[in-house]
């Protein structure tokens, strides 16, 4: 089998694992990048575009909010996770690519924060009740990088 590697060849169980791990990664992709165009509010904060943008999902369908950096996805989480979150990311030592405000401050830095749902009577003085928006508002480490990002629903 050593020979066989030296020699550039790979064996199947390898080929096997990485075409499995591959599969497993595109379920969770796939979904997110298929969907329409997001819709997104961005702000350049020292340099860095953030954004904060809402792929719909359609009727009785979850919708997804995704955070972006410079253009690269930096989460991508459905409705019914995003209202409190908490991401931690442990720094990596020595020479390592890390987002801009992941280089900041604390080890780990944390991404916290959430979109809020906003609610009203379906009609006035009704008491169904519906929601009408998500107002998005996220922490990166010590700087607020999405503040009162409002995605409304017809």
């Amino acid at each position: 089998m050593d020979a066989d590697r030296k020699e550039g060849k790979t064996d199947s169980r390898s080929r096997l694992n990485f075409a499995m791990r591959l599969i497993v990664a595109s379920l969770f992709v796939v979904p997110v990048v298929a969907a329409a165009d997001p819709e997104c509010q961005s702000e350049k904060i020292d340099g860095v575009l953030i954004e904060m943008c809402l792929l719909r999902g359609g009727h009785f369908k979850h919708d997804v909010y995704l955070m972006r950096s410079n253009g690269i996805p930096v989460f991508g989480i459905a409705d019914d996770f995003v209202e409190k979150v908490s991401l931690i990311h442990k720094l990596s030592e020595g020479l390592a690519l890390e987002f801009p405000f992941s280089r900041g401050g604390s080890d780990p830095v944390e991404i916290k924060g959430g979109c809020a749902p906003v609610t009203q009577p379906f009609k006035p003085g009704d008491k169904l009740i519906v929601e009408v928006a998500r107002v998005c508002n996220f922490t990166w480490g010590a700087r607020q990088v999405v503040k009162n990002v409002r995605f409304s629903f017809d």
